[in-house]
């Protein structure tokens, strides 16, 4: 009878060894993939950043383009160039209303709601 037990004992041995290497081999691989995901979403996140600045610095153009346009010289300058004969308006021909917007908004729109002249349901009979 041949005795095997040292050479299945190293076998065994040189397989766990070797498990082992792949083992932190795969760990090592994802750590650099997970590393390098991280890199790809800090970089997308650094040009989202950078066309939101972008827009924001749009934004703020055109917001001081409008108020240039809308402002009170600009428009009487305006008028005159286009001749349109506008003047303006005079403090009787404004409405100033004292109460809360929100309130009477709340109340023109739920006026049909509550009033004692809208439609009463109708219940379907059986």
């Amino acid at each position: 009878m041949k005795h095997q037990k040292p050479n299945s004992l190293l076998n065994r041995l040189l397989a766990i060894t070797l498990l082992l290497l792949v083992f932190a081999g795969a760990i090592g691989f994802s750590t650099v993939w997970l590393r390098h995901q991280i890199s790809v979403a800090a970089n997308n996140n650094k040009m989202i950043e950078f066309r939101l600045a972008d827009l924001q610095r749009k934004v703020s153009e055109v917001n001081a383009q409008v108020a240039v346009a809308v402002g009170m010289q600009s428009l009487l300058t305006q008028n005159a160039n286009l001749d349109l004969g506008l003047m303006l308006p005079s403090e009787n021909q404004g409405v100033r209303i004292y109460e809360d917007v929100e309130v009477r908004l709340a109340r023109k729109r739920n006026q049909l709601l509550f009033s004692s002249t809208s439609r009463q349901m109708e219940l379907p009979q059986p």
